[in-house]
């Protein structure tokens, strides 16, 4: 192997090893380094990344799509780091022996740090182990650290304010972000501290969300290095090898988003495909013209009927019943605020014989936790098979939403959205608070719904 590679004409002599051509006078070449230590070869866009991250005091963002490669790319290039500038070797820039390196992985959660970037961490090690490579240090066990000794390691920090990564000085210096969208603003000056001094390096790792994150104004600068990975980067569109025991981004994929109404200009589909922050000038989650052009057509009717509930036991507020018949809504009645016993035995009794649904559902968040009794007596008037669930809005669902009301919410003006809804009822009310929804997204990514009010 010749040149990993040597400013201008620098040359290693042929007699020296593999592993101390990782200690080169100078521009390392992170991603070859990382091909001798690992023996896995990277793909063209992993190799860009590498290369700017290979630059002295280079600051590098990274906006990638899902199962790009991204967080394994990220530990090979601090193993890779860690070896190159190890203590006492020669190095140009320290103007003699090496003064050693110091690697700061960063992330928001401790439980993401560890078993992602880290979990890639200990891989690599244990490849380059099975290699015959032993990397400096020892890799302690239940702990995020590769330790060499106190100017010599790779450590793992979970810190949500910029006291939490202070301290760490070196003259080589790589930090790592992990799901960069979700370092909070006062991490940004812990970060551009550490930044301050020597051989000073930045890597932002994230999937974009919306454009007023701190990695969407690092990927902006003008002294930031952005290289995105799109699905149409990564191998199984490319046509390069796919690495061995890789999960990387498959057309399979693709064509399930779109089969789920998350195709092209959706929000999955630019930031989970494309890689690219989802502008949120327009938050309104159901636009008025959608709703005039549902009001008219006539979805299909299956035949499933559906009754929900949403209650309110006192004050101006309304209960309310809604009936969708297939696709379309139907019937939609509310009635003044009541007791519970009342309401269920009355007004809610005389729609289910109305119209026999096959499924009631009601909100059972609130005063609805109180009324399981009353709502279960409604299966005596439901067709055989009937069944009653209570909606509980509030409950963590994972995925890309803060709770089970944002999740259903985002599902509905997905129907909207493509027209596979109707509103068969005149109700300017029902508009006016449909059209009123808006949604957020948090740092994480998470589409949070809520009225504007709130």
């Amino acid at each position: 192997m010749t040149a990993l590679l040597l400013p201008g004409s620098m040359r290693m002599p042929q007699s020296v090893s593999a592993r101390d051509r990782l200690r080169m006078l100078g521009h390392v070449d992170l991603g070859a380094a990382s091909e001798i230590i690992t023996g896995e070869k990277l793909w063209s866009q992993q190799r860009a990344i590498a290369e700017a991250v290979s630059i002295p005091r280079s600051k590098v963002a990274v906006p990638s799509c899902n199962a790009s490669g991204k967080t394994y790319l990220a530990a090979r290039l601090a193993i890779a780091f860690f070896e190159a500038y190890t203590p006492g070797t020669p190095c140009e820039i320290c103007e003699g022996p090496c003064r050693g390196s110091k690697i700061i992985t960063i992330s928001s959660k401790f439980e993401h740090l560890r078993d992602n970037l880290w979990g890639e961490i200990r891989n690599a090690a244990a490849r380059a182990d099975q290699r015959g490579f032993e990397l400096p240090g020892r890799l302690v066990l239940g702990d995020l650290r590769q330790d060499d000794g106190p100017n010599h390691f790779i450590i793992g920090q979970a810190a949500s304010a910029a006291e939490g990564i202070q301290g760490v000085h070196g003259a080589h210096k790589l930090v790592i972000g992990d799901e960069a969208t979700a370092l909070s603003d006062e991490l940004q000056l812990g970060i551009t501290r550490l930044l301050a001094s020597g051989d000073s390096r930045l890597l932002l790792i994230f999937n974009p969300t919306t454009p007023d994150t701190y990695a969407a104004h690092m990927a902006r600068s003008d002294r930031t290095t952005t290289i995105k990975i799109t699905a149409w980067d990564t191998p199984a569109f490319t046509g390069e090898p796919m690495p061995p025991g890789a999960n990387l981004m498959t057309p399979e994929f693709l064509e399930d988003l779109k089969a789920q109404g998350m195709g092209p200009e959706s929000f999955e589909w630019r930031t989970s495909v494309e890689a690219e922050f989802w502008d949120t000038g327009d938050d309104v989650l159901v636009p008025f013209e959608w709703y005039d052009n549902v009001h008219t057509y006539s979805a299909e009717v299956v035949g499933v009927r559906q009754l929900g509930i949403d209650l309110a036991s006192y004050g101006s507020d309304e209960c309310v019943v809604a009936v969708r018949d297939g696709d379309t809504l139907i019937d939609l009645q509310a009635f003044p605020a009541m007791r519970m016993d009342l309401f269920f035995e009355t007004h809610v009794a005389r729609l289910v014989r109305e119209h026999q649904p096959h499924y009631v559902v009601y909100d059972a968040d609130g005063v609805g936790a109180g009324v399981v009794g009353y709502a279960e007596n409604l299966q005596r008037y439901m067709p055989p098979g009937g069944e009653i669930i209570g909606f509980r809005g509030a409950k963590g669902v994972g995925g890309r939403y803060t709770n089970a009301r944002s999740a259903w919410w985002w599902a509905l003006r997905r129907r909207f959205e493509y027209g596979s809804i109707g509103i068969g009822v005149d109700d300017e009310k029902l508009r006016a608070q449909v059209c009123d929804l808006h949604y957020t997204l948090t740092a994480t990514g998470e589409i949070r719904v809520e009225t504007k009010a709130e």
